[in-house]
């Protein structure tokens, strides 16, 4: 089945002609990216950011200033920013992670809007409230060839979903995946186990802020400008919580689920519904958080968490 819908994954642009819908197939993947990138901390190991949006705003910044302003390679820049947002997430992490209750989900919040306070004001690098637009002549390559069109960019954030997946599952049963979800269901018994819960947590947010931070930077590239009011909003944050609360925290498969089924009526409603769409998708949402306390990958397995 996993295969199947591997290959129907690969499959989607050569069945799918329309312009629009192959954008929405590339948000849903890098929904999946996000969604799974933040269930390895706030899934697993129960600690629910609302700041991701700064590791975000890290990668697709560093990528468009290494590229239009800098001159540079934007691979360099993706690279310089999954650097950036682990040192930022280890040393939050580091800070936040010794103090127990809400301390590490506000410090979160207060990451990210620092970050956007600076981007607004540092005018000379960022180009503030304007953002950064990539001028006509500027083609990013890959392997010598050029990213043009959404068929390069839908198969590059589909393997930035894949790569978060499987990266997920593997922690899922490794040492750390066990610590993690140790720690989130009693952090006194696991350390008196001897489990360093700190470090577990800080090195559960590490790997998620880089791969936050990939995604951003491969965001960046396909819509060729970046803003504050575009990855560095609370709403962007929250967006990643959702598909992993949708689709089931502390899954493997639950935020591909919950990817493709927020992304899929986020569009629908948009469609159809204009101003609406907001109103219509919160209640969706609220009603899986109240009577799905699994997921729909819960639900469709019949049980709560796996």
């Amino acid at each position: 089945m996993k295969w199947m819908g591997l290959a129907a994954s690969l499959a989607v642009p050569f069945v799918v002609a329309d312009e629009y819908l192959l954008n929405v197939f590339i948000l849903i993947w890098m929904n999946v990216a996000l969604g799974s990138a933040w269930n390895i901390i706030g899934g697993y190991g129960g600690q629910h950011s609302l700041g991701h949006a700064a590791f975000f705003g890290i990668g697709a910044y560093l990528t468009l200033l290494f590229f239009q302003e800098w001159g540079s390679d934007p691979w360099l820049g993706m690279l310089s920013g999954a650097a950036l947002s682990t040192l930022a997430a280890a040393t939050v992490g580091w800070i936040c992670f010794r103090l127990r209750g809400p301390y590490f989900t506000l410090s979160s919040i207060a990451l990210a809007e620092v970050l956007r306070i600076i981007t607004i004001n540092w005018r000379s690098v960022t180009r503030g409230a304007e953002g950064i637009l990539l001028a006509p002549d500027k083609i990013p390559m890959i392997f010598g060839q050029p990213l043009v069109g959404k068929l390069p960019f839908y198969y590059m954030m589909l393997g930035i979903a894949i790569i978060s997946v499987a990266l997920t599952a593997w922690i899922a049963r490794s040492r750390l995946g066990y610590a993690l979800v140790a720690v989130r269901e009693d952090q006194d018994a696991a350390e008196a186990l001897g489990v360093d819960a700190t470090a577990t947590k800080v090195l559960g947010l590490i790997v998620s802020a880089a791969l936050v931070s990939a995604t951003g930077s491969v965001f960046a590239l396909y819509l060729r400008y970046v803003d504050p009011d575009t990855v560095l909003t609370l709403h962007r944050s929250v967006d990643m919580l959702l598909v992993a609360i949708m689709g089931g925290m502390g899954t493997v498969f639950g935020p591909v689920l919950g990817g493709i089924v927020l992304s899929g009526i986020s569009e629908t409603f948009r469609a159809f519904t204009g101003q609406a769409n907001l109103l219509l998708y919160g209640i969706m949402v609220i009603v899986v958080i109240l009577y799905l306390p699994g997921g729909l990958l819960g639900a469709l397995r019949g049980k709560g968490r796996h």
